[in-house]
């Protein structure tokens, strides 16, 4: 074979591998080019936010916008609510404290009626003295003039009295000497008594007798017209119970203690007696202790609540 002819066929075959070689890339480069269009579009279509669904994504975008902004707003507005009530919260504090210090005042204001309230009673209790005095003055004029007994020795007792400063003040009491043997008193309550305080004095206000005018149906209160030795007795009767006592010039002599069942119906009645020594001018009576608030029930008929004495040497 010519070499010409060699050297033809063997550019020929380089030419037919190379071209073969060539269309083999080609080949491949568009395979790979599918490859990825595919991964590309199964891409795209799983995902919301492709491109094929941009409108809706632009869409959902805005939304949120709208969203974030309401809420700020609603936010502002509960911003502005709290800021609302922390001044109402504060304005409520001031007022409280202003409440506060009102009820101070009163409290003070209060304490100082007490207390006026304690002298007042104080003075009165002395009032009650004073009177007690002039009315012990009174009996014995009346019972000299009874009997037509002029003015004789003047027996003297000294009575002391506390005032709110715990001083004391003196006062002179006298009393007519009155010489007789007829004393001798029986008094009895013709009504209840209710809604008694503690230290109430009993006032028997119906006399059944009355020698020697010792005994004061509108006080309750019997004062010696003379000197000697006295017998009392009282009786109380309750549907409740109650503590009572004669007293001489405010000491106790003795006591009784009436006190009923609280069934309905139920009474007490109690009664105790004492003999004790007098002087003229020096008063026994009967008063409650402990308990206040308390009712005596005293009757016109039956005459259940009593009050007697009489002088016995």
């Amino acid at each position: 074979m010519k070499p010409q002819a060699v050297y033809n066929s063997f550019f020929t075959a380089v030419h037919v591998i190379t071209c073969i070689h060539v269309f083999k890339i080609i080949e491949m480069h568009f395979l790979f080019l599918v490859l990825l269009f595919c991964l590309v579009e199964s891409k795209d279509l799983g995902n919301p936010y492709s491109v094929n669904n941009k409108i809706d994504e632009d869409s959902y975008i805005n939304e949120e916008n709208v969203d974030l902004k309401t809420l700020l707003k609603k936010m502002n507005g509960f911003e502005s609510v709290i800021a609302s009530q922390d001044e109402k919260l504060k304005t409520m504090s001031q007022t409280i404290e202003s409440q506060n210090q009102k009820i101070g005042n009163l409290k003070r204001q209060v304490e100082k009626l007490e207390k006026d309230n304690e002298n007042q009673l104080q003075d009165f209790n002395i009032l009650k003295q004073r009177v007690k005095f002039l009315e012990d003055n009174c009996n014995a004029m009346i019972i000299n003039q009874s009997y037509g007994i002029g003015p004789e020795e003047k027996n003297s007792k000294t009575i002391h009295e506390g005032n709110n400063n715990n001083e004391t003040r003196v006062y002179q009491r006298s009393t007519r000497a009155v010489q007789s043997n007829h004393v001798a008193f029986t008094a009895y309550l013709d009504h209840a008594l209710t809604h008694m305080g503690i230290g109430q004095i009993i006032v028997f206000n119906q006399v059944l007798i009355n020698d020697g005018n010792g005994y004061n149906r509108f006080t309750g209160i019997f004062t010696a017209p003379v000197t000697g030795t006295y017998f009392f007795t009282f009786t109380l009767h309750v549907h409740n119970f109650i503590n009572a006592k004669l007293v001489k010039d405010g000491d106790t002599l003795v006591a009784v203690a009436a006190r009923a069942d609280f069934t309905p119906g139920s009474q007490d009645q109690s009664s105790n007696s004492v003999v004790v020594q007098l002087n003229a001018g020096q008063s026994v009576w009967a008063q409650s202790y402990n308990n206040a608030d308390k009712t005596v029930d005293g009757y016109e008929e039956f005459r259940l609540v009593t009050f007697s004495g009489f002088l016995l040497y």
